[in-house]
């Protein structure tokens, strides 16, 4: 361990989900396997993935890492080519809070606020229809 590993004092936790298809040699999805991998610990999530795609074929195509834009969350593998695709939310809580921009800029941001609303409120509805635990915001509601 690093002794900048061991300077840490918080923990956190990583989840790396994968979905992958079975297709038939007709091109037809015959089956899907769902992966989810979690680490609890002082490293960072860009720590966890690049430990996990150091034993990934190196054949395979660039996999695509989704997160927020904080650099500990990213991945650096020397051989590998990971395309990050930054959370929008979180890029739209950023421009939110800055709050001063003038009203030709606002129209991003606004529709992505309708379109946050909008999952939400389906998210809720698939969850009260499924009987699911739903822990998201209820002052959206």
């Amino acid at each position: 361990m690093s002794y900048w590993e061991r300077s840490r004092n918080g923990i956190a936790t990583s989840e790396i989900a994968q979905l992958i298809h079975r297709f038939a040699a007709s091109r037809l999805l015959v089956g899907a396997w769902r992966i989810a991998l979690f680490f609890t610990g002082p490293k960072h999530a860009g720590e966890n993935i690049a430990e996990v795609l150091k034993h990934r074929a190196r054949e395979l195509p660039a996999p695509i890492q989704m997160c927020d834009a904080l650099r500990a969350t990213q991945t650096e593998v020397a051989y590998i080519t990971v395309l990050v695709a930054n959370c929008p939310a979180h890029g739209r809580r950023q421009l939110v809070e800055g709050g001063n921009f003038p009203q030709e800029c606002r129209y991003i941001p606004e529709t992505l606020g309708e379109v946050y609303q909008n999952d939400a409120r389906a998210s809720r509805n698939y969850h009260r229809k499924n009987g699911c635990a739903c822990t998201m915001n209820t002052a959206d509601q």
